[in-house]
Order: C-alpha cells, then sequence, then structure tokens
C-alpha cells in the first residue's frame, strides 16, 4: 500500500506479502489425529517390547546364563536402587578365555571341566583362603582376580571369587555352568563357611543346553588349593576337585551378582557404612532368600552400631537355616549386646547340632570361662 512505502515501513518497489491463508480447521483436526495416534502407537509399542522383556526375565532362584543387558534389567526390576555399584560375577574376558583354552581337551563335558579346574588350580594353587572374618579388600570380579593371580606374592581370596572364576572360565568353553552355594562338606570340622556369612561356593557343570538338569560335575576350586587347612579339607567325591550333592543351592546370575555385593559390603562396612548399607540392602533386593546374605547385613548393622537391627537381621537368618554357622553368628550379636545367657543357650544348641563345628565350640568355651571363672 502506498501509505505503508509513504512513512518507510516498506521500501520503495518491495510489493506486501500476500495475506497468507489459514488451514481449514478439519484439515488441522485431522493432523493433531494422525500425531495423536502415531504417539499412542509407540509408547504402545515401547510398553509391549518392556513388557516383553520384563517377562523373558528370569525370577527369583531360577537358574539362567545372563549376559550384562540383561543382568542389569533383571537386577533394575527386582528393586536395585539408582547408582547402585552392579558387576556381572561370572563374565571373563580374554585373560580368562585364555586360561580355560590351557586345558586339555577331553572325551565329555564332565571332563573338560574338570580340566579346567585343574588349570584354575594351578593358577591358584598358593592363594589363601579367608573363612572367617570380614575381607579388607574390595571382591573381585574374574578378570580383576586372574590378573592378582599372576603376581609373586600369594594372594588372599574368598571361596566366592574362586569360584566365579571357575564358572567364567567353563563359560568362556561353551560348557554351561552356574555358582551354587554349598552347607555341608564330609571334612572333620563340618564347617564349609564357618563365618555365616561369606558363604562357601562350589560350581555345577551342566550337560549342553540342559541348564538345571542333573549336572555333570560339582566342582569345589577350593580343594585344589595346597593351603588349605586341615578341618576344610576333604577327599574329592568324585574325580578331580568334585563334590556330593548334599546341601548344595544353585544360584541363579543375579543371586551371584548380590553375593558379590554383599562381600563388598562387609569390606565397606567400617569406612564406608553408608556404601556397605546400601550394598547389603540391594543384595537381599536382588537375590532369592539367603541366611549368608542375611548374616552379612547384620554385621554391616552392628559395625555402625544398628545392634538391634543387628540381631532382628540375624534372627531372620536363624529362621532360613537354622544350623551352627548362623546360630554362631547370632550368639556374637548378643554378646555384643549384653546378653550372655541368651548366647549362652544358641551356643549349646549350636555344639549340639554340630559337634564337629570348631568356631561355636571355642566361642562357648570362653564364654563358660568368663561366667564360672573356677
Amino acid at each position: 500500500p502506498r501509505c505503508l512505502r509513504t512513512n518507510g515501513l516498506l521500501p520503495a518497489g518491495v510489493q506486501a506479502a500476500a495475506p497468507r491463508r489459514e488451514a481449514p480447521r478439519s484439515r488441522r483436526k485431522v493432523l493433531w489425529i494422525v500425531l495423536g495416534v502415531s504417539a499412542l502407537a509407540l509408547a504402545a509399542g515401547a510398553g509391549l517390547f518392556l513388557h516383553k522383556r520384563a517377562t523373558d526375565l528370569p525370577l527369583p532362584g531360577q537358574l539362567g546364563m545372563l549376559d550384562a543387558e540383561t543382568l542389569q534389567l533383571t537386577l533394575t526390576a527386582r528393586g536395585l536402587p539408582a547408582g547402585t555399584e552392579a558387576h556381572h560375577p561370572l563374565l571373563g574376558g580374554e585373560a580368562v578365555a585364555a586360561l580355560a583354552d590351557e586345558a586339555p581337551e577331553a572325551k565329555d563335558a564332565a571332563g573338560r571341566a574338570a580340566a579346567i579346574a585343574t588349570t584354575l588350580a594351578g593358577r591358584a594353587s598358593r592363594a589363601r583362603v579367608l573363612f572367617n572374618g570380614p575381607p579388607t579388600w574390595n571382591a573381585r570380579a574374574p578378570e580383576a582376580l586372574l590378573k592378582a593371580l599372576a603376581g609373586k606374592e600369594p594372594v588372599q581370596l574368598t571361596s566366592l571369587e574362586l569360584a566365579s572364576l571357575l564358572v567364567a572360565m567353563l563359560r568362556a568353553a561353551d560348557l554351561p555352568a552356574v555358582l551354587a552355594e554349598r552347607f555341608h562338606t564330609s571334612a572333620p570340622g563340618d564347617a564349609p563357611d564357618p563365618s555365616g556369612f561369606l558363604g562357601r561356593y562350589v560350581v555345577l557343570v551342566y550337560p549342553p543346553g540342559k541348564l538345571g538338569s542333573e549336572p555333570v560335575a560339582r566342582l569345589d576350586p577350593l580343594l585344589g588349593l595346597e593351603m588349605l587347612p586341615g578341618w576344610a579339607t576333604e577327599e574329592p567325591a568324585s574325580g578331580n576337585m568334585g563334590v556330593s550333592s548334599e546341601e548344595i543351592v544353585p544360584l541363579g546370575d543375579a543371586s551371584a551378582a548380590a553375593h558379590l555385593m554383599s562381600q563388598r559390603a562387609l569390606a565397606a562396612a567400617i569406612k564406608e557404612p553408608e556404601r556397605a548399607y546400601r550394598l547389603t540392602r540391594a543384595a537381599l533386593a536382588a537375590a532369592a532368600p539367603s541366611a549368608t546374605l542375611l548374616l552379612a547385613r547384620a554385621q554391616v548393622l552392628a559395625a555402625a552400631g544398628g545392634i538391634k537391627d543387628a540381631m532382628g537381621a540375624a534372627r531372620k537368618a536363624v529362621g532360613l537355616r537354622d544350623d551352627a554357622p548362623r546360630q554362631a553368628g547370632l550368639a556374637r550379636l548378643l554378646l555384643m549386646n549384653r546378653e550372655p545367657e541368651a548366647a549362652l543357650d544358641v551356643l549349646r544348641k549350636a555344639v549340639k547340632a554340630a559337634p564337629g563345628f570348631w568356631p561355636a565350640r571355642q566361642l562357648l568355651a570362653s564364654l563358660l570361662g568368663r561366667m564360672d571363672p573356677e
């Protein structure tokens, strides 16, 4: 218009743009409907995918050899708090696979598993096993333990660490293997786990494609060590490092990860009590019910001064597995809470149930000496 050019609002010679025609109201309505339907379809697809992943995840106590991603999804589905450290305890890298390859070939899965266990024993023969008291190091996954074993000095380790390394080696050799907890041995002291909170772990090997069936081998890698104390030594039940099937509980990979968390919590209990508390809480959420994990939580709570809560966790542990290690663990907490009479009753029960269990016998003798010096 002349008036706009005259007042300088449009340069001379420039025509004003034609006014934009708005889309008809009906077209805009159709567009919004299309966008809404697309969003709903995407949401439904994502929900279906997540539901499928959730239904594919193993239940607590269910066996399964999980990759790292599926393990993380499983732990998250079981309530693992955000930010909680969670490492796969049964996966190895190139070094673990290379060590497994050093084992000689065998005619069947059982023979191959025994050969791999023997190869590991050769590498770890001088290691020292922690049977009592909390570890002073952060429990190691297979690659880290193998690296430590390569050093010149003897390594201190736990049964969990060594058995996890053996599982990783077996899986690298395409043998279906899982971690399992052992509650009975034929050793003189019948003390697979004197602490009650560290655990004694073995390895179950299955026929290819038949995870959860009758194992072709049950291996305790501790039996291959040179420095095993006499009370923990026993003759293999079948083959090299083989053990009987009595009192062995298989662990799914998520439960194995929980037991690793628990041992890391025990190591952190004094200097990092908040981290230790979070780890034991996460471990109990991730695993099938476990007396070992409950007594480990009791140790962590006691170290932080929560003796009442610690005794509650220990009593739950005894409720799950009323055996001498758990009874002795409860008795120690009762003594910390200045309840010697109650501790005496628990210890007498433990010694009666397992006369060869030396930790309970020692604690009972010490307590009787203090209560009746004469």
